[in-house]
């Protein structure tokens, strides 16, 4: 590689980092882009020395496809200022609108009063023309109504034009949603191939700085797939990056605790609550270790002084404390949100139990009440086969004697 192009690839580099710095995005994603290509014309695609390339051309398609998304919003530095000072000189356009309005409203009031004096005496001549115009438009649009519709076809081709106009500006919407999306999903997967290539290059190195690049990329590709809702596989890319920083950083490192918060919440995301919390407090551990260290070097350094400016540690260790109360609070927003699912699910699981319980108390209640129904229509067995009364022939009564018989036997 020439010395020239070596200079122009280190100044793309150096402006695609400024531009990221300062969130103008689309100028760094061409800054890269182009490194990138002059480093793969010279050096071949997938070479040691494109690994840098690859990782901040990555970086900036992540962040691009962010913005694309709507994922930043008023989070851009300044944005929320330039939105108020906007805001703010529209509304002073607005009060001096509304003000020059008045003027110009109270001066043609003025002259109006005068103008219609003249005016409604000329009205009253000119209704009696208007009318007779308007029967006149009246008469001949009927007459042209009806030669339209006297046209073979013409209303309907008429309204399958309208139709065609309505179908078609719908097209338009759902093209423009399905390309907004189709645009994203690009962006997402350029910028994950691009960083996995960089991680493939970083790892085939060895050396501190190399496995830090490597640990990035991993940490990169993990926040790819959290925008594309593959939890699981984020959490397994935050975990690696993780191991690789371990073995190069200092324990109380405040890279090591963004590293854990950031395997907190893809953890959240995915629903391991319990999980989370333990890296929460994991985080708060380097750097509740951190600030320990960082007060007593300056117990052992003192107040600043020319010789011993300390004010950078100061600054560090103020926005340290101020971290610590954020994480707590992560904390207890996951174990109420582990309490309030917990309750869901009970909640379900009792509701599916009341159902079950009901159903087969009802079929219950219907079997016997059809069995009941059974016995009743049926004739019982026992008294089918035990009952034989009807089959017994009985001896009949001999009738009763006259009483003058008996007489007559007893003289006898």
């Amino acid at each position: 590689m020439s010395e020239r192009n070596a200079v122009d690839v280190s100044s793309l580099l150096a402006d695609g980092k400024k531009f990221l710095l300062l969130c103008e995005t689309q100028k760094a994603v061409s800054c890269f882009q182009e490194a990138a290509k002059q480093l793969d014309a010279v050096y071949g695609q997938g070479a040691n020395e494109c690994g840098e390339a690859y990782l901040y051309y990555g970086k900036s398609m992540l962040q691009l496809a962010r913005m694309e998304m709507g994922v930043f919003g008023s989070g851009i530095p300044g944005g929320e200022e330039r939105n108020e000072k906007e805001a703010s000189g529209s509304e002073e356009e607005d009060v001096e609108d509304t003000n020059e309005e008045g003027e110009e409203e109270t001066k043609e009031e003025g002259e109006d009063e005068t103008k219609e004096e003249g005016e409604d005496e000329t009205k009253e001549e000119e209704k009696s023309d208007v009318t007779k115009d308007e029967d006149h438009v009246a008469e001949s649009s009927k007459a042209d109504d009806g030669a339209v519709d006297a046209l073979p076809g013409c209303g309907d081709e008429m309204e399958e034009v309208n139709a065609d106009r309505t179908g078609s500006s719908k097209m338009d919407e759902n093209q423009v949603e399905q390309s907004d999306q189709t645009t994203d999903s690009e962006t997402l997967q350029i910028a994950w191939e691009t960083l996995e290539l960089a991680r493939i290059v970083f790892s085939r190195q060895s050396g501190q700085e190399h496995k830090l690049n490597e640990a990035e990329a991993h940490l990169r590709l993990a926040e790819v797939g959290l925008e594309t809702g593959q939890y699981d596989q984020a959490v397994g890319d935050i975990q690696q990056c993780l191991a690789l920083q371990s073995s190069v950083l200092e324990p109380d490192d405040r890279r090591l605790a963004e590293t854990y918060y950031s395997l907190a919440l893809a953890l959240a995301q995915a629903e391991r609550f319990d999980d989370a919390v333990g890296e929460f407090k994991h985080a708060s551990q380097v750097l509740n270790m951190r600030i320990a260290n960082i007060k007593q070097k300056l117990q052992v350094t003192g107040e600043p002084t020319a010789d011993n400016n300390n004010e950078k540690d100061r600054q560090e260790l103020s926005d340290l404390e101020a971290i610590l109360p954020d994480i707590q609070t992560k904390i207890e927003d996951l174990e109420d949100s582990k309490q309030a699912l917990k309750q869901l699910a009970a909640e379900a699981l009792g509701l599916n139990v009341g159902l079950h319980a009901g159903s087969s108390s009802k079929s219950e209640t219907d079997q016997q009440s059809g069995q009941g129904a059974a016995a009743a229509t049926m004739p019982s067995e026992s008294k089918m086969v035990n009952d034989i009364s009807h089959l017994v022939k009985r001896k009949r009564k001999a009738p009763a004697e006259e009483p003058e018989t008996k007489r007559a036997r007893s003289e006898d």
